[in-house]
């Protein structure tokens, strides 16, 4: 019994010393391991250049595990698992890290660095790596064959690099921006684990495999932006997780498949700008989690269908730019998020759907009794056979910007369709009637309108109220006009003189109408073609093709301006002829021969333009030349402060100025500085014309690029007009350059700057920024578009710009090379 009892104790401490000795080895192994990655690490430290290593500075000795930066280890005896250098800086290659001394790596995140060179061969060696983020750094050449030995890769990041060739069989997981070609080889069915896959913005070719219907775990399919054609294979259908699906910008044809249709967890779809024909698939009502669906610019025909109704969460729906036919389903109506609705250039017919005034959120397309909730920003309907008249609800629509109904059916009568809200009209091609409403005239911000090809009638509008107020209003809203195409119409009369102030008119036709007289005395009018003034009653003037005016056409209205004025000022004239002592021997005759000097004011003399009034060249009969300057007509007629004028008089008459040395302008004060960026001097004293409640401001030279557009045409200095400078000047710090032509395609809501990407703005001189920074480029990108508004109330106030620039910082939807204006203005 006591041998047996000897044996088992015996056998017990054998057991122990063994497993002592296993575990000695364990940890013996682990430290060799970890004194071999420590070595591997500061060998590719030493290979960085000087200005990386001190980001390293915690990389000493031989634990790698002890509070390395960019280091962790889940378990000590596992020795290194996690490599995360993100956005460090760090400038090199990874030639000298030898990836064989870590067996156990998870996490490879080396993203938005300045790493050149290849990829080595030994990053192969890691059997157990799940997470590559190699993206935004400078890697070139090819993939090296034996990446393709991470099998259990999950997540494969390489954009932004020079990495180039054909996607080889054995591809993972890859994105875009880099500089494949080739088409998708079938074996990347053999991927189930792949959860995105996104390979936009390359060269990629030929038709998308079938076996893409085997990544089952896949929620994020990205090809837009390549060259693939040939039809979309059905097995789409089969991807039961996916989650946006973009193969825009590619040549695809044939029909969409009703596969699509099962997709149920889609929230987004765009296959925009291919080739697709044949219907949209009735089973696309079946995408109950659909929020944007993208079916533009391809030949897609037949009806919309009904089922798109069914669709509660879709806010943006764009089929423009097709060959849909028949009416717009009621069933639109029905669409509760919808907000954004794009169906021009197909051949819609019938009216617009009643149904589409349920839809409150909607600034696109409108029926009769929409706009009530004043969202509306533009109306566009171009191109299809639409009938009945224009929604009269656009006429009180202050949001309205754009509206572009051209080559419609449309009927009824214009007066009662638009105020003066819009700044780009175009409804030409239809069958409107009745006469161009006066308040056309005082659209100040109007920059394109076109009525041509319709049954207009009548006369040009000079707005409304009374000859001083119609004088001003007209010449308010001209201002900003730089297109206008009144042509095949029934229009008569003469063009107004006001359009001699209109130096911002570029393009003009109002040929085939009955108008006459002369034609205006500006740039527009004398370099038109013939084609552009043909077939009127009897047109005259500087252009080719015209027959020169007589010496007088009275189709300037100031002969009767100023009779009115010579009556209203009988009355006064008693008071103050001893204040116009130097002028009574021959006042009138004076004022008569200035009337004939320059024709009536005729703009042709006109030398000059101020805040407050035009200056005149004058040559009397006496053959002395002087300068006249005519103030601009208050509403009233009506010079606020007579005191103050009179004193102005006789300040003016003692004025001398004889070109000696400079003197101290001690006038100066806060009625004639105005502050925009720098101190300008306005008119001399006439600040004291105005109404004491007014605003004053006076022309800037040079500053025009950073005026807020109101300025010129409501003369109103406010804290917007402010905002809106500021937003012109922040936009040119992060553009690097002035943005007029963003800020004008901004203002014209083109689709296509909406669509465009933000990095495309960005100064293209410096590298895009990453992280905290491109967070902080995003926030500033939307608070200068929002105070670059046209609506001066919809601007924020400069104490919300400063709030939101002291605390916001935008969450990133995506990275910052995905967003487009269009979603920096959503955000």
């Amino acid at each position: 019994m006591a041998a047996l009892s000897d044996k088992r104790l015996l056998l017990c401490s054998l057991v122990l010393v063994l497993v002592s000795l296993l575990h000695f080895a364990t940890f013996a192994s682990s430290e060799t391991s970890s004194v071999a990655a420590a070595e591997a690490l500061l060998k590719w430290k030493a290979s960085l250049d000087n200005q990386s290593q001190p980001l390293l500075s915690s990389w000493v000795g031989d634990r790698p595990c002890n509070n390395w930066v960019g280091i962790a280890c889940e378990e000590l005896e596992l020795g290194v698992t996690s490599l995360n250098l993100s956005s460090f800086g760090l400038i090199g290659t990874l030639y000298n890290l030898n990836f064989s001394y870590f067996p156990n790596l998870l996490t490879i995140d080396l993203y938005n660095n300045s790493l050149n060179g290849t990829i080595p061969d030994s990053i192969g060696n890691l059997p157990k790596l799940t997470h590559l983020d190699l993206a935004h750094n400078e890697l070139s050449g090819t993939f090296t064959p034996t990446i393709w030995n991470l099998s259990k890769l999950l997540f494969f990041h390489f954009t932004g690099n020079q990495i180039s060739g054909r996607i080889p069989p054995e591809i993972g997981q890859m994105t875009n921006g880099n500089n494949l070609t080739g088409p998708i080889p079938a074996s990347m069915g053999n991927l189930g684990n792949l959860s995105s896959l996104q390979l936009n913005d390359n060269k990629l070719f030929g038709s998308l495999p079938r076996e893409i219907g085997m990544l089952g775990n896949l929620s994020r399919l990205t090809l837009q932006g390549n060259e693939f054609s040939g039809s979309l294979p059905p097995e789409i259908g089969k991807l039961g997780n996916l989650r946006q699906l973009f193969l825009s910008n590619n040549t695809l044809s044939g029909s969409i498949p009703q596969e699509v249709g099962m997709l149920r967890s889609l929230t987004e779809l765009d296959l925009s700008s291919n080739s697709f024909t044949g219907v949209i698939p009735s089973s696309l009502g079946n995408l109950s989690e659909l929020e944007q669906l993208y079916l533009y610019s391809n030949n897609i025909s037949g009806p919309i269908p009904e089922e798109l109704g069914l669709l509660q969460h879709v806010w943006i729906l764009q089929l423009l730019d097709n060959n849909l036919s028949g009416p717009i389903p009621a069933s639109i109506g029905k669409m509760s998020a919808l907000a954004n609705l794009r169906l021009e250039q197909n051949q819609l017919s019938g009216p617009i759907p009643t149904t589409l005034g349920n839809l409150t959120k909607l600034d696109t397309l409108l029926p009769q009794q929409i706009c009530l909730t004043r969202s509306l920003e533009m109306f566009s309907a171009i191109n299809n056979h639409f009938t009945g008249p224009i929604p009269t609800s656009l006429k009180n629509c202050t949001s309205l910007k754009r509206v572009r109904l051209e080559g419609n059916q449309l009927t009824g009568n214009i007066s009662e369709a638009f105020g003066i809200h819009p700044s780009f009209l175009k409804i030409s091609n239809n069958n409107i009637s009745g006469k161009i409403p006066p308040e056309l005239g005082e659209a100040a911000q109007l920059g394109v309108l076109d009525l041509s090809s319709n049954h207009l009638t009548g006369m040009i509008p000079k707005g409304t109220g009374t000859p001083e107020e119609r004088y001003r209003h007209n010449l308010e809203g001209m201002k900003q006009l730089e297109t206008l195409n009144l042509s095949h119409n029934n229009l008569s009369g003469s063009i107004p003189s006001t359009f001699d102030q209109s130096a911002s008119l570029t393009s003009i036709d109002i040929s085939y109408n009955e108008l006459e007289g002369r034609i205006p005395n500006i740039k527009a009018f004398h370099e038109a073609p013939i084609t552009a003034l043909q077939n009127n009653k009897g047109l005259c003037g500087n252009a080719t093709g015209l027959e020169a005016c007589p010496k007088m056409i009275p189709n300037l209205p100031s002969k009767r301006n100023n009779q009115v004025r010579k009556t209203e000022a009988k009355s006064r004239e008693a008071q103050n002829d001893n204040l116009f002592a130097i002028w009574s021997y021959d006042g009138k005759m004076v004022y008569e021969n200035i009337i004939d000097a320059t024709e009536e004011f005729d703009s042709k003399y006109c030398i000059g333009v101020g805040g407050y009034g035009s200056v005149y060249k004058a040559e009397l009969p006496t053959s002395q030349v002087v300068a006249v300057k005519k103030l601009h007509s208050l509403p009233d007629g009506e010079i606020c402060n007579q005191k103050a004028f009179t004193s102005e008089i006789r300040a003016l008459t003692e004025i001398r100025h004889l070109r000696k040395e400079q003197k101290t302008l001690d006038w100066i004060k806060r009625a004639n500085v105005i502050k925009e960026y720098e101190a300008h001097i306005a008119d001399f004293g006439t600040a004291r014309l105005l109404k004491h409640d007014s605003s004053n401001w006076t022309s800037l030279a040079g500053t025009f690029g950073y005026m807020a557009p109101e300025l010129a045409y409501t003369m109103e200095v406010n804290e917007k007009c402010d905002v809106y400078s500021f937003g012109v000047l922040t936009l040119e710090i992060i553009m690097g350059k002035h943005p007029g032509d963003l800020i004008s395609s901004l203002t014209s809501s083109a689709f296509t700057t909406l669509n465009m990407p933000l990095k495309d703005v960005l100064d293209q001189r410096l590298s895009l920024p990453m992280n905290e920074a491109a967070r902080e480029v995003l926030s500033i990108a939307k608070i200068a578009i929002a105070c670059l508004n046209t609506v001066p109330q919809s601007r924020p106030t400069m104490q919300q710009v400063s709030q939101e620039l002291s605390t916001q910082k935008l969450h990133l939807p995506s990275t910052l090379h995905m967003i487009t204006l269009g979603e920096v203005v959503d955000l």
